[in-house]
């Protein structure tokens, strides 16, 4: 299936996606302390190129040392800083990357996630009333939008490709 322009809108979306790069690396506002800042859409930023067909660009690479720089002064935690959506993005642009960056992500992440799993299935709470919990502005919805972003980070180990397994002649390949 030939699409018309289709490049055109790939290579434009990726320039989009490159100009919201801060100078540090991360996506988004450089300040802490805005809604949108750098440690909770930067996974958002990368897997968009990656999934743009750009996983071996200097954007993707810059992105990545930014994550796990953040990672690494402030570990993923549960009970202090799980905003659900960033770290169901952070999960999938790891893994799109692999190897070693994969494994210093998943050996944070994996812990976290079935360590908060209870007994019946479903996860704990995050930080109650947190604006750094990314579900609770999600009102009566709250647990069904917790269980499903675990469910969608775990099903990364079972029901993903990787963007740089795709076939010869897939349409992002130019």
């Amino acid at each position: 299936l030939e699409i018309k322009g289709l490049h055109a809108g790939i290579t434009r979306t990726l320039k989009y996606l490159e100009s919201t790069q801060s100078p540090q690396g991360g996506f988004g506002n450089v300040n802490r302390d805005a809604s949108y800042n750098q440690w909770n859409l930067s996974g958002v930023g990368i897997l968009g190129l990656q999934t743009l067909g750009s996983t071996k660009t200097a954007s993707v690479k810059k992105g990545l040392r930014f994550l796990t720089e953040f990672l690494t002064a402030e570990p993923l935690d549960w009970n202090k800083n799980a905003n659900l959506y960033s770290w169901y993005y952070m999960t999938q642009c790891y893994f799109q990357q692999g190897d070693a960056d994969w494994q210093f992500y998943n050996a944070q992440f994996l812990p976290q996630l079935l360590g908060n799993q209870q007994p019946g299935g479903d996860w704990r709470t995050e930080r109650p009333n947190s604006t750094v919990a990314s579900t609770s502005s999600a009102g009566a919805d709250r647990d069904v939008y917790r269980q499903t972003l675990c469910t969608l980070m775990l099903e990364v180990y079972y029901r993903y490709l990787k963007v740089a397994d795709r076939e010869d002649d897939s349409p992002f390949e130019r």
